[in-house]
């Protein structure tokens, strides 16, 4: 309850952008990450790794992690497992294998992880005791095959207010360690609380596996209403967004945050949305954040500012249908959408089911007669 009080106090006081869940205020990349996925020649030692940190920077919590193995698979190869660490022995972590870290990052310096143990077959990781920092792991560096691609799987338990992601960085040899060679190869989702159970992670995820947004996540409409959903704002961790110039910030509306420009836009529009955060002085930018995650990758441009925009169609409104009966059929009637040049009438006898929509008919005008033999059947109209 403590706890609780504590967070609601800092979302009212600092207007924090980011619920309560497992993705850190202030790290710099929300959600799976794919940079460089294949081994490139000139870095041939891919090395993957986890961090760990509490959402709210600089809140103790007591938040911790358990870890029962960890695995490097060579997904070019049927997933063979090419080097694995299971935590056998007890004492601490080796500082060769972990440490704390400035959050986020902010320098290599870093001291041993003295919130760590190994003890019965587990590496434990009080994380929450330690808000300031990122504890960080990795595991021992092996060569690998340039053109394979490789992913880290790991069983793991999380508890608290806390998060963890997994990555892998390319590395020259297996002792260097100057970041003139090395590079980031990819990060995970975050992960958090796993409700006292262990679970089985592996990053990165199959296409099959991976959260993709499309226009049904974002755009605007022909009368300026912009729109995101509030499903991608849950997997970025905010519950707060704008839209590009604009400094007030979106309603939420079901499932949707809108903002209404007032704007009348017939044709491509460039535009963004982006999620601040005071209490970090970090803000995330829509589409940068979320660019490997678009559906139809063509719906996003470089900005030529290291980032990237949204550049669509507007989305034609549903007409708001009518229904009335006639001596002549079934006569549907609906509202003017601007933007639109016709109208297509579509029926099916069922209103949910595997049944398709039939279209029956396009027009220009605002309303028509249907008079099919069987007129007791379920009615749409849409525009274009």
């Amino acid at each position: 309850m403590k706890q609780t009080i504590s967070l609601i106090a800092i979302t009212l006081v600092f207007a924090v952008a980011y619920s309560t869940i497992a993705v850190p205020y202030d790290c710099p990349y929300a959600m799976e990450t794919l940079k460089e996925m294949v081994l490139p020649t000139d870095l041939q030692v891919p090395t993957p790794w986890v961090a760990a940190a509490t959402v709210i920077p600089g809140q103790q919590n007591d938040g911790y992690v358990e870890v029962d193995w960890m695995k490097l698979l060579d997904l070019s190869n049927n997933s063979l497992v090419v080097n694995e660490l299971h935590y056998d022995n007890s004492g601490s972590v080796p500082s060769g294998l972990g440490g704390l870290y400035n959050r986020w990052f902010t320098s290599d310096v870093h001291n041993d992880m003295t919130n760590g143990y190994i003890s019965n077959g587990l590496l434990h990781i009080n994380v929450g005791s330690m808000p300031d920092n990122v504890s960080h792991w990795w595991l021992p560096r092996v060569w690998g095959i340039p053109g394979h691609r490789y992913a880290l799987q790991m069983r793991v338990k999380i508890h608290g207010f806390i998060g963890i992601q997994l990555g892998c960085d390319y590395w020259g040899n297996l002792t260097d360690v100057d970041f003139n060679f090395q590079r980031e190869a990819w990060l995970s989702d975050w992960y958090g609380d796993t409700n006292g159970e262990f679970i089985e992670i592996t990053s990165p995820l199959p296409d099959s596996e991976r959260i993709w947004f499309d226009s049904s996540d974002y755009g605007f409409y022909t009368n300026g209403e912009f729109y995101i959903s509030k499903r991608m704002m849950e997997c970025l961790g905010a519950e707060e967004v704008y839209l590009k110039q604009y400094s007030t910030p979106m309603v939420l509306e079901g499932d949707y945050y809108r903002y209404y420009t007032n704007e009348t836009i017939y044709s491509l529009h460039t535009y963004w949305f982006y999620i601040p955060n005071p209490l970090c002085n970090r803000t995330l930018y829509i589409p940068h954040a979320v660019i490997g995650h678009l559906k139809y990758p063509a719906d996003a441009v470089d900005n030529n500012l290291g980032g990237y925009n949204f550049y669509t169609t507007p989305t034609l409104r549903t007409p708001l249908l009518a229904i009335n009966k006639s001596p002549t059929g079934v006569v549907l009637s609906w509202n003017t959408i601007a933007g639109a040049s016709y109208y297509k009438i579509w029926t099916k006898s069922t209103p949910n089911g595997s049944e398709a929509w039939n279209h029956v008919a396009s027009t220009s005008s605002r309303t028509y007669t249907y008079s099919g033999a069987d007129q007791k059947r379920f009615y749409r109209v849409t525009a274009h």
